[in-house]
């Protein structure tokens, strides 16, 4: 019995290996022409908050006393800003490692909640019938510090260390791990 070879002639191959490197170096070419060639001119158009970058200053009034509050985060001891929602279930689950955290780290680290203007009366309900012990505020200019922020789903949480930089940007539910690695970066 002999085998016969049922694949075809590599030669028959040729054309198609042609036009695919012709396609790969086409597609290269037209990458290179379409890359900025300024990337750092470029990076400095994206707005919104970076690690590594200020935190935006804020004003914000806080819920249960009324005060305002002038957050500039120059000078401040290291913060976490974290930003929520009282219909917002998993914002409610994280509440109390956040109350946790404020207890354990004492005046080593500020918390801040920041709520939309508009849900600051739930809010001020769901902070009394939790006993929420850092402080929660709202915007005093409507809903800017979530532009400033770039909030685009509850909660987003910034750990800020004291000279304003941001360390970490936490979109979604913290668990006591994500916090403890958050604190500990702002803490250095």
């Amino acid at each position: 019995m002999s085998l016969s070879n049922t694949s075809a002639h590599p030669a028959a191959f040729r054309p198609w290996n042609l036009v695919s490197l012709l396609v790969l170096l086409l597609g290269g070419f037209w990458i290179w022409l379409s890359m900025p060639r300024d990337i750092s001119s470029s990076l400095q158009d994206l707005q919104g908050p970076w690690v590594g970058h200020a935190a935006p200053h804020f004003h914000a009034s806080y819920l249960l006393s009324g005060e305002e509050l002038h957050w500039n985060s120059q000078g401040n001891i290291p913060t976490v800003i974290n930003f929520w929602a009282s219909w917002c279930p998993p914002c409610r689950r994280e509440i109390p490692a956040l109350m946790e955290a404020f207890t354990r780290y004492g005046g080593n680290i500020d918390i801040l909640g920041i709520v939309q203007t508009s849900d600051s009366e739930p809010a001020t309900a769901m902070t009394q019938e939790l006993a929420i012990n850092y402080a929660v505020a709202e915007s005093l200019a409507g809903d800017q510090v979530f532009e400033d922020y770039e909030i685009l789903s509850f909660p987003t949480t910034f750990f800020v260390d004291r000279n304003g930089v941001i360390q970490l940007r936490h979109i979604g539910e913290l668990n006591q791990a994500i916090l403890a690695e958050g604190i500990s970066r702002i803490l250095k």
